[in-house]
């Protein structure tokens, strides 16, 4: 594995004769550089230095192999911090002393009274003097070393400052980061190049180019609102000169690379990828620009002009730096006339980098290198040709590598020497080996996969926002099943919620009502289930909900609203569930793993526990999209992988997955659930599904075809996509009948539900029925969040005999992977978290010893072949906007749609790309059906490509350990019979 070159600056005050003995930090084999410079200036100390304190008098030049132009031409605005460490992917064998070549200017010279000598344990391993600088090649696999600095006796007497300079090679692991060029093309294309101006206007008017975007964009990728300050540029013209009235007709977002420079020692130019703004633009008035002679210039009507953002990197961050490329025929129509256009250009590059800086950091870095590669530093960017990927480089966590031992016996630290100081106080690598996760080699407890061992594929689906009471409440209301613990019949006390309006005089009740309309209007707001909502809803024994939904609509807010939130669907309005719930099994008692909305209670079912924010604290709500990096924790799929198993996450779109780095630009475990070649249908219906199949629904492209049931998306969409799966899996009889469908719901999206989420359950044991607590998530709350509906569908489960076939078994989140990993890797499931481990399984259900015949199923299959080939519904007053404000034009509430998980969602597909293999689902004629008429459709989807990395197979014992590293040295291992 390669490691990152770090470099950095120290500067200390010696006097003549003394000598100072620091510890250098822990390196990996490579070269170790040092070179001093006598600083020009008085030998006051100041912070940095080792022997005092004071002031610096300016910024403190470093060494930076950026070959950047604009960034070089502003260094002097203060657009850069100095005596920061840089790093660096120069090879060893590259490496050589002119790289040290301070920039420091001012008089400043190399320190000829400096001796150096360079410590490995007790002895010398080199000594320099009269300013040569240390240059010293080390075959340790990992080592520490110390440096003893000596200014020599000379005829002066003061007191001097030096600048210390070093280069070695560090235990950061150097990582790349490939990111298929083709994601970021199709994400353009679909997110941003759809017709809407996110720029809003562009002209140029008395030669001054001005801009304004779209605020809404502006607002959400923390972009300038200040016209006056940051939203022109003055291109410097005069009145022999002036340029006529141009405006912007429409922008095309791109992508693509070029050449850079030779940098030695390479033999040939770096591939420079870059991010592209075609500008269209037209003359309004006049289309001649007045010059100096007899001659005008004059412009095409019509014109474009190309603005290039290359990316780079500079200080561990990500930057572009923009070029401005005139179109042929302009550059044709300007020839002969000496308008400095070169100047001028250069001039609206320098405004456009300067753009992406605000005070303290950089708006370009802050949004797209979290995504990229999280929060570590950058140390290059390129493009590889040969695979069409953006490469970035990056540094890791440090991995911890088994110090060699120094000739006295010590083991760095410069060996003998006892309490050194460090030199580069910002360069303490050391400090970096305490965040190394350890992951301990034990045994997890056993387990038998029991009844889940006649089950060969798991299949999950996972829909948006709905209570168990709103979908299989009227089983007992209507249905007459009483063993169903849902709504009571008739107009009982329990299903009402009371609240009053400020315009009544008293609280008006709420009554659970049948609902004919699985539809939303999308103007109204959706109900609210962050936590607080939700803790709520639920206070007073589910009694808050409609109280709380007044919170959101307003004191006032309209009864047919209201009531909305109590709303329930029978039969005939969701009729794959009805059919389902007669053949298969409901489960009356799964609830939501976690009192909250969407991303925390997905991010239970992947990895057993809430994600964690920047600050390590647990998140309660869905993140905040701005500064948010993809989650680097582990989940069910990494164990899977870890174990041999196969599985794939099927997407319409985009998908959650994608919210954790390992899976962002994976387009080889992730495909397109509509994909041609390895969509999920495709797949069921020749036999060739993974071990676990996990389907996410569409949440791109709501609200006109969303299919994942959260609000304004019409449930019958939702409907559709299940009989498809159903309809795909029943195709294959021989992987049917070992085959298992979950169906579930991440949250109950604010709506009623009665039963108070438990935070005990009772366990049988020894004859006897005990109550044992639940285990907490890591924000302590043992409470499950509210419930859910689920349906178990396979051929090894019977129907009910007198009512529906229902389970009475407290189930969560995490039953899906207790589920998953006990049935494919027992009798040593890896251990996810106390949640998982305690969580009830599914094995209960599958009480047959073989499949029902196909006949069973004669009935099932019309329903779902009609159900599948109905026609999408659209939500009433639903406007098409495009990704990423759709759903912030629907609300003029920022901060309601930063913590909307649509807007994440939303987000993160624009920022970064979609899958290559996410396939759309389009009619083929745009009319409405007539009566009795099906609309048929059609996938529109391209294959994506992708490498995988095989897990490491280490001999340990009459044992094998199975080694998976991921990105940051995070890693899981296990140990299983050889």
């Amino acid at each position: 594995m390669p490691f990152a070159y770090r470099a950095h600056a120290a500067f200390v005050n010696l006097d003549p004769g003394e000598l100072m003995h620091f510890d250098l930090p822990p390196t990996t084999a490579g070269v170790i550089l040092i070179r001093g410079t006598f600083y020009p200036g008085s030998g006051t100390d100041f912070p940095g230095d080792h022997s005092g304190g004071g002031t610096i008098p300016g910024p403190v030049p470093r060494m930076d192999w950026n070959r950047l132009g604009n960034l070089e031409e502003l260094r002097g605005d203060g657009l850069e911090v100095g005596r920061r460490a840089t790093i660096a992917r120069r090879p060893a064998e590259g490496l050589d002393a002119n790289v040290l070549e301070p920039e420091i200017g001012g008089g400043s010279r190399p320190a000829g009274e400096l001796v150096f000598e360079l410590f490995y344990g007790d002895q010398v391993a080199q000594q320099k003097e009269d300013g040569h600088p240390i240059f010293y090649e080390t075959a340790s696999s990992a080592a520490s070393w110390s440096l003893r600095i000596t200014r020599k006796l000379d005829t002066s007497t003061d007191r001097r400052r030096f600048r210390i300079d070093a280069i070695y090679p560090s235990v950061l692991p150097l990582l790349d980061r490939r990111i298929p060029m083709s994601t970021l093309r199709r994400g353009f294309e679909q997110n941003w190049n759809d017709g809407h101006q996110y720029v809003e206007e562009l002209w140029i008017e008395n030669n001054i180019v001005n801009w304004r975007f779209d605020k809404k964009v502006s607002t959400l990728y923390d972009l300038p609102l200040d016209l006056d300050r940051e939203g022109s540029h003055d291109l410097g013209g005069s009145t022999l000169a002036a340029i006529p009235f141009i405006s912007k007709q429409s922008i095309q977002f791109g992508v693509g690379y070029e050449d850079g420079l030779i940098i030695p020692p390479a033999t040939s130019a770096t591939k420079i990828p870059y991010l592209s703004l075609t500008l269209n633009l037209a003359c309004r008035d006049s289309r001649e620009i007045d010059v100096l002679g007899p001659d005008n210039v004059t412009l095409p009507q019509n014109f474009s002009v190309e603005v290039r953002l290359e990316l780079r990197h500079t200080q561990g961050i990500m930057i572009y730096n923009p070029r401005v490329m005139l179109s042929q025929h302009i550059e044709d129509s300007v020839s002969g006339f000496d308008l400095d256009i070169p100047g001028k250009l250069r001039g609206l590059e320098r405004t456009l980098f300067k753009l992406q800086w605000a005070e303290g950091y950089n708006r370009f870095d802050r949004v797209m290198r979290p995504w990229f590669v999280g929060h570590y530093e950058v140390v290059d960017v390129e493009y590889d040709q040969s695979t069409d990927d953006i490469v970035i480089w990056h540094v890791g966590r440090p991995i911890a590598l088994e110090m060699v031992t120094a000739p006295d016996g010590g083991a760095g630290g410069g060996g003998g020497w006892d309490d050194l100081p460090s030199l580069f106080a910002e360069a303490d690598d050391e400090k970096w080996l305490s965040s190394v996760p350890e992951v301990p080699l034990r045994l997890p407890p056993r387990s038998t996969p029991g009844a889940l061992e006649k089950i060969d594929h798991i299949v999950v689906l996972m829909q948006e926002n709905r209570s168990f009471d709103q979908v299989f409440g009227y089983l007992s209301r209507d249905a007459g099943d009483a063993g169903v613990e849902g709504l009571l019949p008739g107009a009982n006390a329990r299903d009402v919620n009371e609240y009053r309006r400020d315009s009544e005089n008293a609280p008006r009740q709420y009554r659970s009502t049948l609902s004919s309309d699985t539809s939303w209007p999308f103007a109204l707001n959706n109900p609210c289930h962050s936590h607080d909502c939700v803790t709520g809803q639920i206070s007073g024994g589910m009694k808050s909900f409609v109280a709380d939904y007044a919170r959101r609509l307003g004191a006032n807010a309209p009864v047919k609203d209201l009531q909305r939130i109590m709303d329930y669907h029978g039969a005939t309005e969701l009729p794959v569930f009805a059919e389902l719930a007669r053949q298969f099994a409901i489960c009356d008692h799964w609830f939501a793993s976690h009192i909250g909305g969407t991303l925390p209670n997905r991010h239970v079912t992947f990895t057993g526990d809430l994600n964690r924010d920047r600050h390590d604290l647990p998140e309660e709500d869905n993140s905040d999209f701005m500064g948010y990096a993809p989650s680097e924790r582990l989940t069910f799929f990494d164990h899977l992988t870890a174990r041999g198993i196969s599985w794939k996450l099927f997407e319409h779109g985009y998908n959650m997955l994608r919210l954790y780095r390992k899976y962002t630009f994976d387009n080889t475990n992730i495909v397109g659930f509509n994909d041609e070649q390895l969509g999920f249908e495709k797949l069921a219906r020749e036999g060739a599904l993974p071990s676990v199949s996990f389907i996410e629904p569409d949440y791109i492209e709501e609200p006109s075809s969303s299919n994942d049931d959260h609000a304004p998306a019409d449930m019958h969409n939702g409907q559709i996509l299940v009989a498809r799966i159903v309809r795909a899996m029943m195709g294959n009889s021989d992987q049917w009948a070992k085959s298992m469908l979950i169906i579930t719901y991440d949250e109950h999206g604010g709506y009623y539900d009665h039963l108070i989420p438990p935070d005990e359950v009772e366990v049988t044991s020894n004859g006897g029925v005990t109550m044992r607590e639940i285990p907490p998530l890591s924000n302590s709350i043992r409470q499950l969040g509210p419930r859910v509906p689920a349906i178990v569908v396979s051929p090894l489960i019977d129907p009910g005999v007198s009512g529906v076939n229902v389970s009475k078994t407290v189930y969560e989140h995490t039953t899906i992977a207790a589920t998953i990993l006990r049935r494919f890797c027992s009798p040593r499931p890896p251990q996810m978290s106390g949640r998982v481990t305690a969580a009830n399984d599914l094995r209960e259900l599958l009480t047959r010893d073989s499949a029902r015949p196909q006949t069973d199923f004669a009935d099932t299959l019309a329903i779902m072949d009609a159900v599948a080939s109905s026609p999408v519904r659209q939500s009433p007053g639903a406007e098409h906007s495009p990704v990423p404000i759709r759903k912030l034009d629907a609300s003029a509430d920022l901060e309601d749609f930063k913590q909307d998980f649509h807007g994440f969602i939303a987000y993160a597909s624009a920022v970064t790309g979609r899958s290559e293999s996410a396939g759309r689902i389009e009619p083929v004629v745009p009319v409405a059906p007539q009566p009795g008429q099906l609309l048929f459709y059609r996938d529109s989807t391209q294959n994506g490509t992708g490498d995988v990395s095989s897990p490491a197979v280490i001999g340990l014992g009459g044992w094998q350990a199975f080694k998976f590293l991921f990105s940051g040295g995070n890693g899981i291992i296990y140990a299983v019979p050889g």
